[in-house]
């Protein structure tokens, strides 16, 4: 990982740019009292609730390969979803354990 310095100076550890770019993120944030998933400045999709928001975001970025990050109400990035493919199966459970959780239950 490299290193960068945030806006106070502090070191921050960045993400290395995939060959031939920057990386792209999805990013699922809070406009104007929906939650958007959006590529750079472009919305792609708007949702009632946080979780539909991310749930697309990550079907989004699984397609395409990018990172997905997800922002907390205040606009910071709260956590980095990638769209690896131990991250897709995390994710496949993820969904399992919500939509099942009884069978989750030890």
């Amino acid at each position: 990982m490299a290193k960068s310095k945030s806006a106070n100076g502090s070191p921050r550890s960045v993400a290395p740019a995939r060959p031939g770019g920057g990386r792209v993120n999805v990013h699922v944030d809070l406009r104007d009292g929906a939650w958007v998933v959006r590529v750079r400045r472009s919305i792609k999709s708007t949702h009632e609730t946080r979780q539909q928001a991310i749930d697309a975001a990550l079907e989004l970025a699984q397609r395409t390969e990018v990172d997905v990050a997800v922002h907390s109400t205040d606009g910071r990035v709260q956590y980095r979803l990638s769209g690896s493919i131990a991250d897709k199966l995390m994710f496949e459970m993820w969904k399992s354990i919500r939509e099942n959780p009884e069978l989750w239950e030890f």
